[in-house]
């Protein structure tokens, strides 16, 4: 048996070797999440790092993709979604969609990304009821939304989507993660496997949208000065859906809605400027969306705001972190 014990000596040595060369590359550099008995989940205020030593975050005391939240003096835009605005750890925050919309904008503008990774329109809607403080402070509100935005409150699911610490072993936390959960997973019979949110997505598309619905119409009433911008953002296979589509459906809904609001509204996919090169994958956005995604808002907050001379080109991206 003494091969046992060289063997799993060697295999002891060789995953805590593993590990720390993950940790040393700052694979577990990672924002976290805690539970929020309101909105289901948030991510959590004040915290920084940087991803795989390369990609920068930050998120301030209310849990936003910026810096300390100072909106004196600023023309301020609050914009709100999930994944998509957030941006994730594949992207340095300089050039997530926040930032770069900032940029463009101009020094007098201030931009606040509210967003976490899996958030419904319920969670945004929730969050905002929350914060109300800080809506009366915005100029501008960003709703970016999709098609299963709808379905319900999204509850925290698991560390693996919404970590609310650093995982013991993370190797073992990243297979899981990355292999096991989208390519290994999903092709084990169903008696075997079921996925997280199974039960949430057997819920009709469209079951919120008439909540969602009153809550910005009371949210405007509530706060006359607010612009509202409804995004409608398509995932890939969205781009050219077919006649009868749940995105062509409820996109035109949405824009009846704010056609009757007086909200701006913009469908993605109907954008010259949008195209499938624009994604990392089948649903997030890469830098070069995220661009494109701000030119877009620039475009409509300038034409909103009554002064789109005032709203300068857009800047260029800055300069990656050495």
């Amino acid at each position: 048996m003494k091969w046992l014990k060289w063997f799993l000596l060697l295999t002891a040595l060789l995953t805590v070797s593993l590990d720390m060369a993950l940790r040393l590359a700052g694979a577990d550099d990672f924002p976290l999440y805690r539970i929020d008995s309101e909105i289901g989940y948030v991510v959590a205020p004040d915290q920084r790092g940087n991803f795989l030593n390369r990609n920068r975050w930050e998120y301030n005391e209310y849990g936003m993709g910026a810096g300390p939240f100072q909106p004196e003096g600023k023309r301020n835009v609050l914009i709100t979604g999930d994944s998509i605005v957030l941006g994730g750890n594949p992207l340095d925050q300089s050039v997530r969609l926040g930032p770069t919309l900032e940029r463009n904008l101009g020094p007098d503008w201030a931009v606040w990304p509210v967003a976490a990774q899996g958030w419904s329109s319920l969670n945004k809607e929730a969050w905002l009821k929350g914060h109300s403080e800080i809506v009366s402070q915005m100029e501008w509100l960003v709703w970016v939304m999709k098609s299963r935005d709808f379905q319900g409150l999204s509850p925290w699911r698991s560390n693996l989507f919404n970590p609310l610490h650093h995982p013991i072993w993370l190797a073992g936390y990243l297979f899981e993660k990355q292999c096991w959960v989208f390519h290994i997973a999903p092709h084990l019979p169903r008696w075997l496997y079921h996925a997280p949110d199974e039960a949430f997505y057997g819920t009709p598309l469209d079951a919120k949208i008439p909540e969602i619905e009153t809550f910005l119409r009371d949210l405007k009433q509530a706060n006359p000065g607010l612009h509202i911008a409804l995004v409608w953002y398509p995932e890939v296979a969205e781009l050219h859906p077919p006649a009868g589509d749940f995105y062509l459906r409820a996109g035109a809904r949405w824009n009846g809605f704010a056609g009757q609001e007086g909200f701006s509204f913009v469908d993605l996919a109907q954008e010259n400027s949008w195209n499938a090169s624009d994604y990392r994958d089948q649903i997030h956005p890469n830098a070069d969306g995220d661009r494109a995604l701000a030119g877009i808002l620039q475009r409509i907050i300038g034409a909103g705001s009554g002064d789109a001379d005032a709203v300068p080109a857009a800047a260029p991206a800055p300069a990656p972190a050495p």
